[in-house]
């Protein structure tokens, strides 16, 4: 499948993400989930997982554990950061993988490679859902 965007630039961390020092200029993200939860994006940005771990250079970012009673969802799935007024979204290498739907299109998040997400974007987590909306 194609990728919606390019990925990081290479030699670049694709989970390191400076801090946002003023959140009031960054546009407000929330995930909207299958289940009807939602979590909005805080800071630098968030680590989803049934029980999410930061790695090193993961500073900043909120821990967001999501109930996965049948264990599609890794420990810890997938980040979504804010990066240079992007939203970019970063499969931490799970075990059922994770993809993005973009104007009805699939495409898979190849593992450790970051790909900029737009509102109405739709990321599938194992057998999750969640829908971005920004703005």
């Amino acid at each position: 499948a194609a990728r919606p965007a390019a990925p990081a630039r290479p030699g670049t961390p694709a989970v390191a993400a400076p801090p946002v020092t003023d959140a009031s200029s960054s546009p407000a993200v929330v995930l909207e989930f299958d289940t009807g939860a939602r979590i909005a994006l805080p800071g630098a940005g968030i680590l989803i997982g049934r029980d999410p771990s930061p790695a090193p250079g993961d500073n900043g970012l909120t821990l967001v554990p999501i109930e996965d009673p049948t264990k599609s969802i890794s420990k810890t799935h997938l980040a979504l950061l804010r990066t240079g007024g992007a939203i970019i979204a970063v499969d931490r290498a799970s075990t059922n993988g994770s993809a993005l739907i973009r104007e009805g299109a699939e495409h898979s998040l190849p593992p450790g490679q970051g790909v900029t997400v737009r509102s109405g974007d739709t990321l599938l987590l194992g057998d999750r859902r969640a829908l971005i909306r920004i703005g």
